[in-house]
């Protein structure tokens, strides 16, 4: 059991299954960087203000023979909120 209930409710007869290993990225976020060329050209050899970031990836893995979804938690909360 998670925040996000139950890990492993049914949908349709699928298994749905949270991993937290689903995500996409990353993403870089540039908001922090007073000048962004300067700090493209100097973020080899010295730290700059640049945030690496993560988000959930918003499709799911469906394994029809084993009758199983796989998904990250925050999009299989959103699909079990629309069911």
């Amino acid at each position: 059991m998670n925040m996000y209930g139950n890990p492993f409710a049914s949908y349709g007869g699928f298994k749905l299954i949270e991993s937290d290993r689903m995500v996409v990225g990353p993403f870089e976020d540039w908001s922090q960087v007073r000048s962004p060329g300067r700090a493209r050209r100097r973020r080899a050899k010295h730290p700059q203000r640049i945030r690496v970031y993560y988000k959930p990836d918003t499709t799911v893995m469906q394994d029809k023979v084993r009758g199983i979804i796989y998904g990250h938690p925050a999009t299989l909360n959103e699909l079990r909120k629309m069911l």
